[in-house]
């Protein structure tokens, strides 16, 4: 293929393009502040927006979910969304379940109800009927400024176009393929702790706080195993899915680091969090950008202009020798975009397609198994009994790179690996809005307001429904009494789980399930086995002496590690007590 052909498949990327905005500085707003901030936008434009507030005033009176339990709004303007906002920790869920039982009714901004939902048999038909629900219109637009329309910010029969297209990449066959590049990651990440132990590389995941800061004379050392995890997850997602070394293990500096770690914390902030509602209520105001939709921006382009050049690179290898018949994410993209008259219809997508597959594929991959590692390490050092099981299970395979069925065939480790999936879920929220009418089985019926025992709810179209990943993978209905606690060993007992959910991995929504389950994880499953392998032999991981409380956090659509009592975006660390085992 010709620069010129390659030019037109895949256009370059310029300066941004943003439609004309409203600017809103924001540099961190108290509850109040929000509050007050809120009621003055209402009040300012409210002869532009009076027939969404009569609209709201009309569903509240005649509300179809008026006998559904549930919180009282704090204010009529902000609704229940302020408690929302700020508890970033999720747990306010967990509360509302408890009070107002498995499925229940709260306010959003001026009046218009949303449903939240535990109940397994609501969360299967939810699940189950794709073309019935699909995501919020403000989630795919707050999504949409770090991945554009990629596969997971896509409806209907875009999706399922893109879907189709990138299936053969994630199929069981593939990933197995890919077992070598997964060793070999892990194998960079145990020699970067190496190169640290051993001070012949200075490197930041070395805590200096003074509260998390640490070293002894038994070879102890204080690390950010976030910030390594996190490295290693995108090394290997370049590498397995794009054939491009990034090495950022190796490589702090890279321009991609600071693009994603800023985009993490700063890209969607409380008040972004807010207009997301406005954005569901009020179709034009997702013109009001904030400096987090810059933030979420920068990280999409900065993605992306290595996608572009890998896209290309493949593109011109794909016309000059007419092979076509790559399975990894990359050869698909440009298989997909390129000149091969024999691609079906429903196989191809455009140039700017293309370049938003890159950018979920990295941001996404990247977050999700780089955080669940991090998790892991965390768990491992809370409970040494686990962390020295799992570490025998490993070193009695007969190999140091075995393939990745023999590590999915060790019992403890994937026992260990469903409570990490389980208890800490990447993805802890998981939001659908029918597009229809429609009525929502129960299996888990609910006392009404009126004392009536409802084993099913109408739903109206377009009406919210929020389904807290965390609660229903902690259900003590599901999983017993001890739900809340780790322990890998609930997996040998019978009778467990209780409940079915659809489900894509054991029993948990960690991955979703049904046809919109999350493409990558059979992807994310063996990256994380193999890098566990490689690091866990040779190093012994404990609690820091000052006890670090860490809590889940969730600045944007993927949870992360927070020090409790730090503030900003250097709260999000994993700090832990490291020590380099004698082999």
């Amino acid at each position: 293929m010709s620069n010129s052909l390659v030019s037109l498949a895949l256009p370059v990327l310029g300066r941004v393009s943003v439609p004309r905005v409203i600017e809103f500085p924001y540099t961190g707003f108290s509850a109040y502040t929000l509050n007050v901030l809120l009621s003055l936008v209402a009040l300012g434009i409210f002869a532009l927006i009076s027939p969404f507030v009569i609209l709201a005033l009309y569903r509240k009176h005649k509300s179809v979910y008026k006998n559904l339990p549930g919180p009282k709004p704090q204010t009529w303007i902000a609704g229940n969304l302020l408690e929302l906002v700020f508890q970033k920790s999720l747990i306010v869920f967990d509360k509302w379940v408890n009070e107002y039982g498995s499925t229940h009714r709260w306010m959003g901004i001026m009046g218009v109800t949303r449903l939240t939902t535990v109940d397994p048999g609501a969360i299967n038909f939810i699940l189950q009927n794709v073309k019935l629900f699909e995501k919020p219109r403000g989630q795919l637009l707050a999504l949409k400024r770090f991945i554009g329309d990629g596969l997971v910010n896509n409806e209907g029969a875009a999706h399922r176009r893109q879907r189709r297209a990138l299936n053969p990449a994630f199929s069981p066959a593939h990933i197995r393929d890919l077992g070598p590049i997964f060793h070999r990651h892990g194998e960079a990440f145990k020699t970067r702790m190496d190169a640290i132990f051993d001070g012949t590389v200075t490197d930041e995941a070395v805590m200096q706080q003074e509260n998390l800061k640490y070293k002894d004379e038994k070879n102890g050392l204080g690390l950010d195993m976030l910030m390594l995890s996190e490295r290693s997850s995108g090394d290997t997602v370049g590498s397995a899915m794009f054939g491009y070394e990034f090495d950022f293990m190796n490589n702090p500096d890279h321009p991609v680091i600071p693009a994603l770690r800023h985009a993490s914390y700063k890209a969607i902030s409380d008040v972004d969090r807010g207009l997301a509602e406005l954005w569901e209520t009020i179709p034009w105001m997702d013109k009001i950008h904030t400096p987090g939709w810059r933030t979420g921006n920068i990280a999409k382009v900065t993605t992306q202009k290595y996608g572009k050049e890998v896209i290309e690179k493949k593109l011109q290898q794909q016309a000059e020798i007419n092979d076509y018949e790559g399975k990894d994410v990359l050869s698909l993209l440009a298989h997909s975009i390129g000149q091969d008259p024999n691609l079906r219809e429903d196989l191809r997508l455009t140039s700017g397609e293309a370049l938003d597959q890159f950018s979920t594929a990295f941001l996404a991959g990247t977050g999700t198994t780089g955080s669940a590692l991090a998790w892991a390490f965390h768990y491992l050092a809370k409970n040494p009994k686990v962390q020295d099981k799992l570490r025998e299970e490993l070193n009695s395979v007969g190999t140091d790179e075995p393939d990745s069925d023999t590590l999915h065939s060790l019992v403890y480790l994937e026992n260990f690996t469903h409570e990490l999936m389980r208890i800490e879920a990447p993805v802890p929220l998981v939001a659908r809005e029918p597009l229809q009418d429609i009525v929502l089985p129960l299996s888990r019926p609910i006392d009404g307001t009126d004392g009536t025992k409802l084993d099913s709810i109408l739903v109206s179209k377009g009406t919210m429904i929020l389904i807290p990943v965390q609660s229903v993978n902690r259900d003590k209905r599901i999983w017993g009494e001890d739900a809340l606690e780790f322990n890998p060993d609930r997996y040998d007992r019978n009778g467990l789980p209780n409940e079915k959910i659809v489900s894509s991995y054991g029993n948990i929504l960690s991955f979703i399930g049904g046809l919109r389950n999350c493409i990558g994880f059979r992807f994310s499953m063996a990256e994380f086995k193999h890098t566990l392998f490689c690091v866990l032999r040779h190093y012994s991981f404990e609690e820091l002496p000052s006890r670090p409380e860490i809590a889940a956090h969730l600045p944007i659509a993927v949870t992360r590690p927070h020090v409790v009592g730090m503030k900003g975006e250097e709260s999000y660390k994993m700090p832990i007590l490291v020590r380099r085992l004698e082999n």
